[in-house]
């Protein structure tokens, strides 16, 4: 498919008006600055544009659900805390705290957290953790009668000083728990884990102007204290307004006061949103941010609308004879620095191949986002009319793998913007152990393991029992992407002797539990699954029976091992100890190579070939938008 970039460019156009007057010309000083002397020259004000697949739905925190929202209010709210590299910083407090725990004598009928995070009433059969205890070796049953302590957490927040709001007023202990309030609001949306955050909290209030307490309920075991910190909203601005009153109120949904680098100015719908820089930043000291005016302009969700839009050097890719754009004036006038990655760019890889590869100097930047989609190729284990499935045996599994020309396919297809996992992985892009020798590419390797196990050489092969061919029908998405995954699957199988039946659906028959041409229904050999990484929750995929409770297990995969480390899951409340569990997952699914990971994408981020900083946080593609910068002033 040749990539083609749109030509109307209907957005700078869009846009081209709403920038004129807009900080990228010489400040004028005003009638408070006095007369300019002969020898000074105004500083000129520098403007960062930042392409957004969409528009936001709200910018009130508590409606603003999409990553373009989450994104814009980074710019508005900075932190309260970053996460990288399961690392976590304070940003506007002064640490991140422990928690502090005191036994507390529990009675039937009190409320208390149960072992799996659930609020309950206390009575015979809860299952909690005892006072000291916090995994799930130590979980008790509790009788109903004999003396029960549970650990009551608790933490203090502590503001950094003279943190202001972007008009000025004091930003404050209470301004959190004026948060706190709102999130607890029956009316105010949340997701069930902040819901359940609520409900967690016993206690939360302002010891002064810079502490905040919280105390959560007995039997809470958690090492994320970051979770029962509220973000601070500016109750001296909203009070009147009531919970249901915020999410309408312009205020609160439009132009909302932040203690960030930047300020809301104006919200053009459908065109752009602009802010200013704020006065009031906690970090102006450091020169931050390093824009006058910060420009979200609303593009759409396709790379080449965006690439259209971005600003670098179109000469030297002349010769490729991609429609580069004509408007390289007004691009450089009111095109983008950034585009964000709520843009899908999965239809320029093959221009981004080029300007990034084919001249010493990269035309761009490239760089990988915080939302990565892994493609598994998923083995059907599950019985069919009481016979065994194909795949059940693990030496067709190793073959169909062997076969496999995965580093080709991510060459072919994504022009080496995706990877190609060494490992089956639950939590990260790159396999933390180490690599799977049953997926390295080896086709002869491959026909070896088919002709061991009774399937003779031709096209297709044969079973030397009673004759049928080595057909398998394989499911996966019907569009362009998937199927041309599937096609490049399809021909490395079919160089080995597989036949292989294509059944491609659209995603409302693929995600149908009630279909038979659905992956719940388990029809089919192999089937195409695209899934976010890192898993929060990895055994619905793996355990259980599809259909039955939350159970996502299309493959029909059966390991009692990992049963049991499921059973446990439910019951480990520490991110440590979770990552332990995961870890031990994989290397059952490695063991029995129950799925192969064909690739994992992540969104990328592309800029200008001079911008700077380009790492992203583990939540927010934007964590460090008070850093952008670009041009000569970039410390690379």
């Amino acid at each position: 498919m040749k990539p083609t970039f749109l030509t109307a460019l209907f957005t700078l156009s869009l846009c081209a008006g709403a920038f004129q007057g807009s900080p990228q010309t010489p400040a004028q000083p005003t009638a408070a600055a006095g007369i300019t002397a002969p020898d000074e020259q105004p500083e000129e004000s520098r403007s960062l544009t930042i392409c957004l697949g969409y528009e936001p739905e709200s910018l009130y925190l508590y409606a603003a659900q999409s990553q373009a929202a989450r994104e814009v209010l980074q710019a508005i709210y900075d932190g309260p805390f970053d996460e990288s590299g399961g690392e976590v910083t304070p940003v506007i407090l002064t640490e991140v705290p422990a928690f502090s725990l005191t036994p507390v004598t529990v009675q039937a009928g009190q409320t208390v957290v149960n072992s799996q995070g659930q609020v309950v009433n206390l009575q015979a059969g809860t299952q909690v953790f005892p006072s000291g205890c916090g995994s799930a070796d130590c979980v008790l049953t509790w009788d109903g009668s004999s003396p029960l302590q549970l650990d009551q957490p608790s933490l203090l927040f502590t503001l950094l000083p003279d943190l202001k709001w972007s008009d000025g007023e004091p930003l404050t202990a209470a301004d959190s728990v004026y948060s706190y309030s709102l999130a607890a609001n029956p009316v105010t949306p949340a997701t069930q884990s902040e819901k359940t955050l609520v409900e967690q909290t016993a206690n939360y209030q302002a010891l002064d102007e810079k502490t905040v307490a919280w105390v959560g309920l007995p039997g809470l075991v958690s090492d994320r204290p970051q979770d029962y910190f509220w973000p601070p909203l500016p109750r001296h601005a909203w009070a009147e307004l009531s919970a249901a009153d915020l999410l309408q109120a312009d205020a609160s949904n439009r132009s909302p006061l932040g203690w960030g680098a930047y300020v809301m100015d104006e919200w053009q719908s459908g065109e752009y949103i602009r802010l200013t820089k704020n006065p009031y930043y906690f970090r102006a000291d450091e020169g931050l941010p390093h824009f006058d005016t910060l420009v979200f302009k609303i593009t759409d969700s396709h790379g080449d609308t965006n690439l259209a839009n971005l600003k670098f050097n179109r000469a030297p890719f002349a010769q490729f004879k991609y429609d580069l754009g004509e408007y390289e004036e007004t691009v450089q006038q009111n095109g983008c620095d950034l585009i964000s990655t709520t843009v899908d760019m999965r239809d320029q890889l093959e221009v981004l191949n080029i300007l990034l590869n084919y001249f010493s100097d990269a035309g761009v930047q490239v760089t990988r986002g915080a939302q990565n989609e892994a493609a598994w190729l998923l083995f059907n284990q599950r019985m069919h009319e009481e016979e065994p499935a194909l795949f059940s045996d693990i030496a067709m599994r190793q073959a169909a793998a062997a076969c496999l020309e995965r580093g080709e396919l991510v060459d072919t297809i994504f022009h080496n913007l995706a990877q190609v996992p060494g490992a089956i992985s639950l939590n990260s892009i790159v396999p933390t152990g180490e690599a799977n020798a049953q997926l390295a590419p080896d086709p002869a390797k491959g026909k070896a393991l088919l002709e061991s196990a009774g399937w003779l050489a031709g096209e297709p092969r044969t079973n030397a029992g009673d004759g049928r061919p080595l057909s398998v029908n394989y499911l996966t998405l019907n569009d362009n992407l998937n199927l041309a995954v599937a096609l490049s699957v399809k021909a490395s199988l079919t160089e080995c002797g597989f036949q292989v039946n294509l059944i491609a659906v659209d995603p409302q028959v693929y995600w149908d539990n009630q279909n038979m041409e659905s992956i719940f229904a388990g029809n089919f050999d192999l089937a195409q699954l695209n899934w976010s990484l890192p898993l929060e929750n990895p055994c619905p995929l793996f355990s259980g029976t599809v259909g039955e409770g939350d159970s996502l297990n299309f493959s029909g995969y059966d390991n009692a091992e990992l049963d049991v480390l499921c059973a446990q899951w439910e019951s480990t409340p520490l991110s440590k100890d979770k990552l332990d569990l995961v870890a031990q997952m994989e290397v059952l699914l490695n063991e029995e190579l129950a799925l192969v990971p064909l690739y994992v994408y992540s969104d990328l981020r592309v800029a200008r070939v001079d911008f700077c900083p380009v790492q992203a946080d583990d939540l927010n593609n934007m964590a460090d938008i008070e850093s952008f910068n670009f041009g000569g002033d970039c410390a690379l």
